[in-house]
């Protein structure tokens, strides 16, 4: 009997003690769940937070306006539904600028780049004359280049009748394409490809018509297509152009202080003299190249806005590329993923040696080498006070939107020591 109840003693014992033990689990049990449940909403919290981030990602304008996007660690989802495809290749870029803006010196960097087919003015036959009714015509033009595609005659017969320009400057009808005679312009043709020659005087003989079947062949091997456009009205009418998802299309947009775009012009023009009887002739130049170009600066706003469009368009000052032109092609080189060969550094070195004495003579308004302190500062010695302080009225926006600086009086004007006539170096290049 003793033994038996010493037995159901233990039994009980054990029973509890398994009892206290399932407890204990259970407690275990549920501080662990609950301990789960704290970190999932704490991580939930996280997420959230990180979340919040990201939507309130800002971009933010310099003075310049280059536009850089803050992403805290971040990839902007966005940046995922590219539906223009600005990781591949880039198949075309177009140097858009103004007439007397720089733009045959900077176009250079294309056409002496093996390699790369160079279009010296592709919108010749339209001129200025047709802006903007032509514009869908301008940019059928373009396109069609870019996709190595030139027959381009029955655009360029409609250009000649509407501008009433005749073909034998440019020889667009003739040749198919324009400017063909002399190598700055396409020096590809008998550089890359047999199709043009260079004969004993150093002229492209090309044959008239140019075999389009030939050329185009090329042109689709050729690492990028360039084009120099100055008759192309706004930067908006690209806009489709930009879009397209069957070509990756880049524009490269030159700009260059109005005031010394003005002094350029008129000393092509051998009636101007400079007096009080011209005043509407320089307020006429700079209304003109001044209402072109705060649209396109102010269009540019648009295209930065956009994620899938914002690295097809870089902006460069004229001046940031005479005084930095290693650097600014460097630059420009890496915006269309070009490499930079060891001619072109020598090139480059010797076109804009300040030891270049082309750029002191006005004879040859189209050089394309220039001495580059010459280059930015002459127009502050040819024109008078009174010529200037008339296109800073008129262009005070884009002068202000683009960094350069206006002068009180003449003395300012004329001390190019201590008083500058833009803010210094536009770096770093990159696409807005």
């Amino acid at each position: 009997m003793q033994t038996f109840l010493v037995c159901k003693t233990r039994i009980l014992v054990l029973v509890i003690l398994l009892c206290l033990l399932y407890s204990a689990l259970m407690v275990k049990f549920d501080f662990s769940m609950w301990m789960a449940e704290k970190d999932k909403n704490a991580f939930l919290k996280f997420v959230h937070l990180k979340e919040s981030k990201r939507d309130h990602i800002t971009s933010k304008t310099t003075k310049n306006h280059v536009i850089t996007k803050q992403y805290s660690g971040l990839k902007d989802p966005n940046e995922q539904k590219d539906s223009v495809g600005l990781n591949r290749r880039t198949d075309a870029v177009i140097l858009l600028s103004q007439m007397r803006s720089g733009s045959s010196v900077l176009g250079e960097l294309f056409n002496q780049r093996v390699n790369v087919s160079f279009f010296y003015e592709p919108l010749y036959p339209f001129g200025d004359e047709t802006c903007p009714q032509m514009d869908k015509e301008r940019v059928a033009v373009l396109e069609k280049i870019s996709k190595c595609q030139f027959d381009l005659q029955g655009h360029y017969k409609k250009a000649y009748l509407a501008s009433q320009l005749t073909d034998s400057f440019a020889t667009c009808m003739k040749t198919k394409i324009c400017f063909t005679k002399h190598p700055k312009c396409s020096r590809f043709l008998s550089r890359d490809t047999n199709i043009c020659k260079i004969n004993k005087q150093g002229q492209q003989i090309c044959p008239e018509p140019i075999n389009t079947e030939t050329l185009s062949s090329y042109c689709n091997t050729s690492l990028l297509r360039a084009m120099k456009v100055i008759y192309l009205c706004e930067l908006e009418s690209l806009l489709p152009l930009l879009k397209d998802p069957t070509v990756n299309v880049k524009v490269l947009h030159l700009v260059r202080d109005p005031r010394a775009t003005v002094n350029s012009r008129v000393n092509e023009l051998k009636s101007y003299k400079s007096g009080v009887n011209n005043v509407q002739t320089v307020r006429k130049m700079a209304t003109s190249i001044c209402k072109r170009l705060s649209n396109s600066v102010n269009f540019a706003d648009v295209i930065v806005d956009d994620v899938a469009l914002r690295q097809k368009y870089m902006r460069i000052r004229h001046e940031d590329f005479a005084l930095e032109a290693m650097e600014a092609t460097q630059a420009i080189y890496n915006f269309v993923g070009i490499n930079m060969t060891n001619k072109m550094r020598k090139w480059i070195m010797e076109a804009t040696s300040p030891q270049n004495s082309q750029g002191l003579s006005a004879k040859d308004t189209q050089s394309t080498s220039r001495n580059p302190n010459y280059v930015v500062s002459a127009w502050r010695q040819n024109l008078s006070f009174w010529e200037i302080k008339i296109i800073q009225q008129v262009c005070k926006g884009a002068l202000s939107r683009l960094n350069y600086w206006t002068f009180k009086n003449e003395k300012e004007l004329r001390d190019l020591k201590t008083y500058n006539s833009f803010a210094p170096k536009g770096f770093p290049y990159k696409p807005l």
